[in-house]
């Protein structure tokens, strides 16, 4: 016989270690915040969950027949380097995307600005604001930089003046009276380039006097559908300016209420009519953005997604498997697991890191470059350190060629028995929530105007508290049993989803992610430790794989599609209104039938559970021999 290849279990471990800690990282600084950057692409929230649904079945597909065409094949490690170098690519690609949504990327990233290059219309707004604001009598020159509207599809802004305001410069020489003045010409001639970008023609808003400019802002702004459109349009500072400009032109007295009868029946008609124009052209406007761009930003994420998902797919299944086949062929399984504490490192520090400077940063690089694409580059280098280490991970030699798994006795587990299929439902249930908030939570922090960083500490304090229940959890489940603690994540995972329809600002979110424990990591501890799933160590695994698959597969992609469609039609309220709902319907019936299908506990060990081998089948396993001996007694 040929001596047994010498192990070094030390540097296997550090290499698997750093694998899963780098890999890890790199998926953390993208995936959480990947529905953002569909949104910022111009996609709606329906496209937005059809994307991550199918990429998600994708997924759920092709990984397990990848994974068994490499071992047929005996080439996993290649397979598994051919599968992190797809991944790369596929997400780096995204990046070549064309934005067709100028407006969408200046509203979703707060923290962007153009270059002096593409300046906006509107870039002494905020000056202007500061002066109105503090009464000052100098003001010193400053640059403010808005996003470039330039790219908008609308035909009325091709007629719009070319002017570009300059940043104010005001002496403190200059009286009071001239101050004025200035202020309230460059007030004029901002407003008027607000008009003719929101669609009114030049000759029209050039006739317009100041009287007229302000009655059209307090229209505009006091009718809520067409408040609904301009407040898309526009950026923030632009909006602040506008209801600046109506609480100025707000009657004071009575002496400002005194005008001629004919001209403000005069004015009310032409006002009306400018009116009606706007709204016309901001319709259009959103029509045809929605027509166009939209769709061929959808096609074409899809199949940049698509096709790079079903090579990318077999990556963590491949590596989960290397490793649990070398711990096995040197017999030291109780390691099995403990990588993953490297995994929640990653997912604690850089999350929050690349958003921190997401936050605080005003232009990538110096060039006219959205700070949110620091989340691709980031999620590049990493994976290119984990590409590396790829050639390295620890992999078993001898690997057998036909390799022979317990999904038909898993599957008779978990669908063949009641409470299998009670937990299976669960599981399928909750996976559909956890894609509610995983996707759209962020989105909801978005509208409430939060920076990244309040998103970053999200994913920091949800993996934090996940530590302590990993040493509470089995006291938890001997005081409530499994369907107990089951019972328990279902009624918080409901007042979870309730609070996030009622937020009012976008720190009050953080609170709420200490409850991920509860609801996530305990559900989970609880449905891997209940007995009618613990049979050995390699149907143990079949077993998990397949309640994994049904959350984090069937169950995450219908939850995608679903929740995406409510978030369209109703809101993020509504969304996560219906979410609470479904968990707290649930949790009861739950609670009930896992009482009444739950089998009698064994009383007696049986040792040739311990002692089967993977080879065997159901039908070959031998009596238990102390078992017999002791009746034979």
């Amino acid at each position: 016989m040929d001596p047994p290849e010498p192990v070094n279990l030390n540097r296997a471990i550090l290499l698997c270690n750093l694998y899963n800690f780098f890999f890890a990282a790199s998926k953390a600084c993208l995936f959480p915040f990947f529905s953002l950057y569909l949104r910022l692409l111009g996609l709606t929230a329906t496209q937005t969950g059809v994307i991550i649904s199918l990429k998600t079945l994708v997924a759920f597909i092709f990984a397990p027949l990848w994974t068994k065409c490499a071992v047929q094949c005996r080439k996993r490690r290649l397979v598994f380097t051919f599968s992190i170098f797809m991944m790369a690519v596929t997400y780096l690609s995204l990046t070549l995307v064309p934005n067709q949504n100028h407006a969408a990327l200046s509203q979703c990233v707060p923290a962007y600005r153009q270059t002096s290059q593409n300046q906006s219309k509107f870039q002494s707004t905020a000056e202007i604001l500061t002066i109105l604001n503090h009464n000052e009598s100098r003001v010193s020159p400053q640059e403010v930089t808005q996003t470039d509207h330039n790219n908008t599809s609308d035909e009325h802004l091709n007629n719009k003046s070319s002017v570009t305001p300059t940043s104010i410069q005001i002496s403190s020489q200059k009286p009071t009276e001239t101050l004025t003045d200035d202020l309230e010409d460059k007030k004029i001639e901002i407003s008027k380039e607000i008009l003719m970008y929101l669609g009114l023609k030049q000759e029209e808003v050039q006739q317009m006097n100041k009287q007229d400019i302000y009655e059209v802002f307090n229209e505009m702004m006091t009718t809520e559908d067409m408040r609904g459109l301009v407040e898309n349009k526009l950026d923030a500072e632009t909006v602040k300016f506008v209801w600046k400009v109506i609480d100025e032109s707000r009657p004071r007295g009575k002496a400002d209420k005194s005008s001629d009868s004919k001209v403000r029946r005069k004015r009310d008609i032409n006002i009306t009519s400018l009116l009606a124009s706007l709204k016309t052209g901001l319709h259009d406007l959103r029509q045809r953005v929605k027509d166009s761009s939209h769709d061929y930003t959808f096609v074409v994420v899809t199949i940049i997604l698509l096709i790079g998902e079903l090579f990318a797919c077999p990556v963590e299944k491949l590596a989960d498997d290397f490793w649990f086949d070398y711990l096995e062929k040197i017999d030291e399984l109780e390691k099995y697991g403990k990588h993953r504490i490297w995994c929640s490192l990653a997912y604690m520090s850089f999350p929050l890191i690349v958003t921190l400077v997401v936050s605080k940063t005003d232009c990538l690089f110096g060039m006219n470059m959205p700070p949110f694409m620091l989340h691709f580059y980031v999620f590049g280098s990493l994976l290119g350190l984990t590409f590396l280490l790829g050639f390295f991970f620890p992999i078993s030699a001898d690997a057998k060629a036909k390799y022979k798994s317990k999904l038909r006795r898993g599957l008779g587990t978990t669908c063949c028995k009641c409470v299998g299929l009670l937990y299976v439902f669960t599981l399928l249930l909750v996976g559909m929530i956890y894609a509610a908030y995983y996707n759209f939570l962020f989105w909801m922090i978005q509208d409430l105007n939060g920076p990244e960083s309040v998103m970053g500490l999200c994913i920091t304090i949800s993996t934090l508290v996940e530590i302590p229940m990993l040493f509470f959890s089995k006291e938890i489940i001997q005081r409530l049993g499994h369907g107990g603690v089951a019972s328990l994540s279902l009624l918080m995972l409901s007042g979870r989803t309730l609070y996030y329809s009622f937020l009012w600002t976008p720190w009050a979110v953080l609170p709420a992610e200490m409850l991920h424990a509860l609801t996530h990591t305990a559900l989970w501890y609880a449905v891997f430790n209940n007995p009618s799933f613990n049979i050995n160590p390699m149907a143990d695994r079949s077993i998990r794989s397949i309640l994994s698959s049904i959350y984090f597969g069937l169950g995450f992609a219908s939850g995608s599609i679903a929740s995406g469609l409510i978030y369209d039609s109703y809101g993020s309220e509504i969304l996560y209104i219906v979410c609470s709902v479904a968990a707290i319907i649930w949790c009861p019936v739950f609670f009930v039938l896992q009482k009444c299908c739950q089998p009698p506990a064994e009383s007696e060990i049986k040792y040739t559970r311990l002692l089967q081998s993977e080879d065997l089948s159901d039908d070959e396993i031998p009596d238990d021999w102390l078992e017999k001996a002791l009746k034979d007694r």
